[in-house]
């Protein structure tokens, strides 16, 4: 089931041939908001999340680059994410690759 779960909400990043970029942040979210259910139901192990949010990660390098500005807003998202699961280390990590994308494309200074 949750295999199938997955290879439904990633299946648009693959057959897809010109990205929007609103449409894979919502399906971010949609990922994002999917591992914090399954956590919450202990329906999926901390390893697993870690590998839906790198893979989440790798899609959107894959599309976008690292520099983009997309890149830096889903950073800012896990970031987010692992806070509120009160995961401080992992938050801080991806709170820091956010402020390193906004300074890399200009955001901040």
């Amino acid at each position: 089931m949750k295999n199938a779960t997955l290879l439904f909400v990633l299946l648009p990043f693959f057959v897809v041939g010109q990205v929007d970029t609103a449409a894979v942040e919502a399906q971010v979210d949609s990922l994002i908001s999917l591992a914090g259910r399954m956590m919450e139901e202990n329906t999926m192990e901390m390893e697993e999340v870690h590998r839906l949010i790198d893979s989440t990660e790798n899609l959107t390098i894959k599309k976008f680059g690292r520099d983009s500005e997309l890149y830096g807003d889903i950073c800012q998202k896990i970031g987010q994410f692992y806070f509120s699961k009160r995961m401080y280390e992992e938050s801080s990590d991806w709170y820091l690759k956010a402020k390193k994308e906004a300074f890399n494309i200009g955001r901040i200074q």
